[in-house]
């Protein structure tokens, strides 16, 4: 049996907190579904002579129908989707091998994002009483501290302890009366550091940590080439420092309404201006995936949840090869596991991502995580099994997925509403660092779990855009887990 382990993102942990507030992030099934699949050159290709178009291979209709049950009836599937398939002539197997950010990645992203100001950081001294921060700093936090409180909102602390609202005051005025009207800075000169110049330590090699200022407004430039022997985060960020907090993507009808009443500039422009910087960047095989709203925070009472603070929209990007894009989903595929009895965790790699988050001041967030570098395996095109195998698959071991779910009297459904035919990266279960990029189908749409309690019945709704509750191999007809991206 294996035990599995999920580490969390900041970004997965606001989704599970507001799509199952009641339910509680989910472990996952005991039982093994993932069938050993063939290596990259064991794969069947199509004969030389073929003149089948993907399409014509895979036979798909236009729409995907379907209505089953588990065997206890407590999972419930429906399908009513729309199937995508790429208008293309083949699938061709690409091996993937990681790589980290260069000197040149961080001087291109430096020059379309901030025009090349200067870097600098906040001079930072020991038992410094202010925390660096400076007399205006800390009196916009008093400032929304006290609104906070006045406008009777959730409790809410400053600092890293849980102190009432009169005693975390009491710390900033502190804290106000010691600091400076100005912060002492240091020039940085934008350069990467190599293993040696680190100190030997090559998993810290390569980083930078520093600030840019633009148009009056500070930027927070991090990059991080960081691997270890079970993580991997290869990440580079770009984070308008004027944000109370991180932005996540935030999920349910009722909650977008709210954000979308609560931004002002429009989804067509926020497009437009994250495609304009994308063709800046050279991003010549990456292309716009979709969008998603997002905010700083979100307060959930028992039942519902609503967002607190900013809101922003932000348009995602997949690496597209000879027309056939690599599908995008909400999984990072940074999640370990490791068999009963052994210490160790298989490595994680998180896919390959690229987005853009704009709110009304304008660029707020830029992300580009775990690039990678692209290689032909071969030149022939591979098998692909017909939708009426794929289909099969699906209503067989569907329910089998997610046979952990119900508990008591609860029933869980899902309602499928698109079936995607593209390219996923897969690694083996101990490798971190190469790849293979083969053809999947992803089954989207949403999950509602209902529970029946004293007080009525609660229904616990995840239904993001980009949700795939399932995925099969289009070759082999193999299930894959995409949160550990084999």
């Amino acid at each position: 049996m294996k035990q599995r382990l999920r580490q969390i993102s900041s970004a997965s942990l606001i989704i599970c907190l507001v799509t199952a507030v009641f339910a509680g992030c989910q472990e996952t099934p005991e039982v093994e579904i993932v069938k050993q699949k063939k290596s990259a050159g064991e794969a069947e290709t199509v004969p030389e002579d073929s003149n089948l178009t993907i399409a014509e291979q895979v036979q798909a209709p236009d729409t995907y129908t379907a209505s089953f049950k588990d065997s206890t009836g407590q999972i419930q599937v429906r399908a009513d989707a729309r199937v995508v398939v790429p208008d293309a002539e083949g699938f061709r197997l690409k091996k993937v091998e990681t790589r980290d950010f260069t000197q040149e990645d961080l001087d291109k992203v430096r020059e379309v994002l901030t025009g090349n100001a200067q870097l600098w950081n906040k001079v930072y001294k020991e038992n410094d009483p202010a925390r660096g921060y400076t007399k205006s700093e800390i009196e916009e936090m008093i400032v929304e501290l006290e609104k906070a409180e006045a406008g009777g909102g959730a409790y809410k602390s400053f600092g890293t302890e849980d102190m009432p609202y009169e005693e975390s005051l009491d710390e900033l005025r502190a804290m106000y009366e010691a600091a400076p009207e100005t912060c002492e800075t240091e020039l940085l000169d934008g350069k990467l550091a190599t293993a040696a110049e680190a100190g030997g330590g090559g998993a810290q090699a390569g980083g930078i940590s520093a600030t840019a200022t633009v148009d009056g407004k500070d930027y927070g430039i991090f990059l991080d080439n960081h691997r270890t022997e079970d993580w991997k985060w290869i990440q580079l960020q770009v984070i308008r420092m004027d944000l109370s907090s991180n932005y996540m993507p935030v999920y349910g009808e009722s909650l977008i309404d709210e954000l979308k009443m609560g931004l002002k500039i429009s989804v067509e422009d926020i497009e437009k201006q994250s495609d304009e910087i994308v063709a800046k960047l050279g991003f010549t095989e990456m292309q716009r995936a979709g969008g998603e709203y997002f905010t700083v925070g979100v307060e959930i009472q028992p039942g519902e949840a609503a967002p607190v603070g900013e809101v922003g929209y932000g348009v995602h990007y997949t690496r597209v090869t000879e027309g056939i894009p690599v599908t995008y989903t909400s999984a990072d595929g940074g999640t370990s596991e490791h068999d009963e009895g052994q210490a160790d965790y298989s490595p994680a790699w998180p896919y390959e991502g690229l987005y853009l988050i704009y709110d009304d001041g304008g660029l707020a967030s830029f992300y580009w995580g775990d690039p990678y570098k692209l290689e032909d395996i071969s030149e022939e095109y591979v098998f692909l099994l017909p939708f009426s195998e794929i289909e099969k698959i699906f209503e067989e071991m569907m329910t089998a997925k997610y046979a952990f779910l119900p508990e008591g009297d609860s029933h869980t459904e899902f309602e499928i509403k698109e079936v995607r035919l593209g390219y996923m990266r897969i690694k083996e279960k101990n490798n971190s660092d190469v790849g293979t990029l083969v053809p999947v189908w992803d089954f989207f749409g949403s999950r509602v779990m209902i529970r029946q309690t004293e007080a009525g019945e609660i229904r616990d709704v995840a239904d993001g855009p980009y949700n795939s509750w399932f995925t099969i191999n289009a070759m082999d007809g193999t299930v894959i887990d995409r949160d550990f991206g084999y």
